[in-house]
């Protein structure tokens, strides 16, 4: 029935609310889950009532899918828009492949020495056949071995 006091009345509490509208409009189709993921919003329901009530109304269409849809157009444009000045300003220029590669590579050797080998070569290692008797040591001699085998 469609009686008023059916209504179950829902709250979302927007502890991020800029973060909550910026992750929805940049990405409809998953910025809702990952908003919650970041803490973004909460509800009074349960997590898995509300999702079944969102499935329920869109099954039922009570979206009106006309409106939706135009109101999702002009927020694609938007956001083409943006990811276009986004890609312009990250171009592989001379300059902007530098910078690309002073951002994610030049991060020192602290940090590659924690998963590189002694050489500092990134490398997959080589076994020979092992004799099944063989007694790993805790210096990795073994891995280091089969890494410079691959060398």
């Amino acid at each position: 029935s469609n009686k008023s006091n059916d209504i179950l009345p829902i709250t979302l509490i927007l502890h991020k609310p800029i973060n909550f509208c910026l992750r929805i409009l940049l990405d409809p189709k998953i910025g809702l889950g990952e908003a919650y993921m970041f803490e973004n919003w909460d509800t009074q329901l349960r997590i898995q009532d509300f999702l079944a009530l969102l499935i329920r109304a869109k099954t039922l269409q009570l979206i009106n899918t006309i409106s939706y849809n135009n109101g999702m157009k002009k927020s694609e444009q938007i956001i083409s828009f943006i990811n276009f000045i986004q890609h312009y300003y990250h171009t592989n220029s001379l300059y902007g492949s530098a910078r690309n590669i002073h951002k994610h590579y030049d991060l020192g050797n602290d940090m590659f020495s924690l998963f590189l080998d002694p050489s500092m070569t990134y490398s997959c290692a080589i076994f020979q056949a092992i004799p099944s008797h063989t007694i790993i040591n805790s210096d990795n001699k073994l891995l280091e071995e089969a890494q410079n085998e691959k060398i």
